[in-house]
């Protein structure tokens, strides 16, 4: 029988051996709290999340732009499954793509000593005249650090296990499900385990490339896909990423501090996460509707990038955070004075 990883707080609600398997999360496509659709933020050879949760994905376009490619939601997906997700090229040049997902440590140590078999359902939707598709499974080599090149054949920051290589002529129109399976795993893989699936070509053109779903890696060989419930695989995913609730605050008089400093004087806001994330997160402040004359923040420094007339100290920890909105211009907006703000939790790989 195949091993189980608990993956965290599920332990005791885990009723047979069967639960749990999957140690990708999210393998089923269900969850997009992103959006349907997106390219990789941030835009570089790490590659970047954007819009299925735990998926991380790249495209490379003329030895210049990383934002050559979308994930997108689709309803066509392998047999009794909602959603699977289509890779879509948007530059004539697109050179490269991958898509992957990086498993941390703790849901990898128990499995050094043991093979694992990584299984999915692919269909081709381009031409992909003359390239080879690539599947692989490689190991960190560092605890839970992210590879420096999401594209490379040999990854940065990565040892590869197992590849197995996909001609065109094996690779479908219609959905296939395919596997490839390592020896047994070396010490490495005690440090997180990485699985991807990429095109290293020449000119791979625009449009539609390929879609995968019901993807799966487990200990020892194939078994039957694992569907577990929504809430449970939301509950996984929000362990790296959870956008929080919008907080709306409206004040009859603006409370003006001293020109030109910052400090809070406009309000506070303060959400508790639906789940605890894996490690401290990277807090990003995005806005809702407001009066306050500004509708965007540079997401790198929580700082506004249009009507300067306030600013966003945000801090917090694993369970939760809270931000303030700082007066720093003497540039007021019109009565009623309201903010509507929300903060996004990034604690991927």
């Amino acid at each position: 029988m195949a091993k189980v990883n608990l993956l965290g707080s599920y332990a005791n609600s885990i009723g047979d051996g069967l639960m749990f398997r999957n140690r990708l999360i999210n393998g089923n496509f269900d969850i997009w709290q992103r959006g349907t659709t997106g390219t990789p933020s941030p835009n570089s050879a790490t590659g970047g999340y954007a819009s299925a949760d735990r998926w991380k994905f790249i495209g490379h376009e003329g030895g210049v732009s990383y934002a050559s490619v979308n994930l997108t939601q689709i309803t066509d997906a392998p047999p009794n499954s909602k959603f699977a997700a289509k890779l879509v090229s948007t530059g004539a040049g697109l050179d490269d793509v991958a898509i992957g997902q990086i498993i941390e440590s703790s849901n990898t140590y128990d499995l050094v000593g043991e093979p694992v078999t990584f299984s999915f359902y692919l269909k081709r939707l381009g031409t992909l005249t003359g390239l080879n598709t690539i599947i692989e499974i490689s190991y960190l080599n560092a605890i839970d650090a992210t590879p420096g090149n999401f594209l490379q054949s040999v990854p940065i920051g990565a040892t590869v296990i197992t590849t197995r290589t996909l001609s065109q002529s094996e690779f479908s129109n219609t959905w296939v499900k395919y596997s490839v399976k390592t020896p047994v795993l070396p010490a490495g893989a005690a440090n997180g385990l990485m699985v991807r699936i990429f095109i290293n070509g020449t000119n791979i053109g625009s449009g539609d490339l390929f879609a995968i779903g019901q993807a799966q890696l487990e200990s020892g060989n194939e078994t039957p896909f694992e569907r577990r419930p929504y809430s449970t695989e939301l509950d996984l995913c929000q362990a790296y990423y959870e956008a929080t609730s919008i907080m709306s605050q409206t004040y009859a008089s603006a409370m003006v501090g001293n020109v030109g400093h910052s400090f809070p004087t406009w309000g506070m806001a303060k959400w508790d996460y639906k789940v605890r994330k894996r490690i401290n997160p990277t807090l990003q402040v995005f806005c809702g509707a407001s009066n306050f004359g500004f509708t965007s923040l540079d997401p790198g420094t929580n700082r506004l990038v249009s009507s300067a007339v306030g600013d966003f100290v945000v801090n917090g920890d694993q369970a939760g955070c809270f931000a303030f909105l700082a007066q720093n211009d003497n540039a007021l907006p019109t009565s009623p004075y309201i903010y509507d703000i929300g903060v996004r939790a990034i604690a991927e790989l």
